[in-house]
């Protein structure tokens, strides 16, 4: 008797960079579709409420992106694959062998974002080194601390980002579509800082956080709403097959 083979689900097909850009698959297109364009429309919503601008240039502002997009390009997957590594990677997959998804998804979201806050830049001249020295300078590579309202919107905003990347890497089992957002996060920040000023005396100017000028309340609110479209992501059928078979 002859059975009819069972259609493969997207969220089981190969991963990679080449398997999404090159994919056939409808619920895929429609993915990246949705991301690229909620990317733009906080974009656009950036310059339209008037809380960035872009640099005075005598060049048109799309050729100074094509300019800098190769750079923006290598930092974002450098960054992306560096940091999911470590964090929703190395770390996630240990404390989530002893702790619940919930420790593991919080305590590795809260430490992604704390990190961004270190290493001030300080520098003491040679002349005033003293014994002391070290003490200012552990101070001050924890200096941004000492102002936590200052940093509250884009430590919650970052939290949340971290929050969305762990519950992609619980809810897919790997970490492909970890990186592939992380990049693209890390892409267009650079792409923003190089190429346009945050304007902070506009109304909606609150959406943006003062650290980087991009990263503020308007991040955190994407990053939650995605965080729940993933959660509701159906479980990859290979994957929930594994975790039946490593049960009791």
């Amino acid at each position: 008797m002859s059975t009819v083979p069972k259609r493969q689900s997207y969220l089981d097909a190969p991963y990679g960079i080449a398997a999404w850009l090159l994919t056939k698959d409808h619920k895929r297109i429609a993915m990246l579709y949705l991301i690229s364009i909620t990317i733009f429309f906080a974009i656009g919503g950036l310059f339209a409420l008037g809380i960035r601008e872009w640099k005075p240039a005598p060049e048109h502002p799309l050729t100074v992106l094509l300019g800098l997009l190769p750079g923006a390009l290598l930092s974002g997957v450098i960054v992306g694959l560096v940091e999911e590594t470590f964090f929703r990677g190395a770390m996630y997959g240990a404390i989530r062998q002893r702790g619940s998804v919930a420790v593991a998804v919080i305590l590795t979201a809260v430490l992604y974002s704390a990190v961004h806050f270190v290493g001030e830049k300080f520098r003491i001249p040679a002349a005033d080194v003293t014994w002391s020295s070290g003490f200012v300078m552990l101070s001050k590579f924890f200096g941004t601390y000492a102002r936590p309202l200052s940093i509250a919107d884009d430590f919650i905003a970052l939290t949340l980002v971290g929050v969305l990347f762990a519950v992609l890497r619980e809810r897919t089992g790997h970490l492909g579509m970890c990186i592939g957002l992380h990049a693209g996060f890390v892409t267009v920040i650079a792409l923003l800082r190089k190429a346009s000023v945050p304007v902070y005396d506009q109304p909606w100017s609150f959406l943006i956080g003062h650290t980087d000028g991009i990263v503020g309340w308007l991040v955190a609110a994407m990053a939650a709403a995605a965080t729940v479209v993933a959660i509701t992501l159906p479980a990859p059928r290979l994957l929930v097959l594994g975790r039946r078979s490593s049960s009791p």
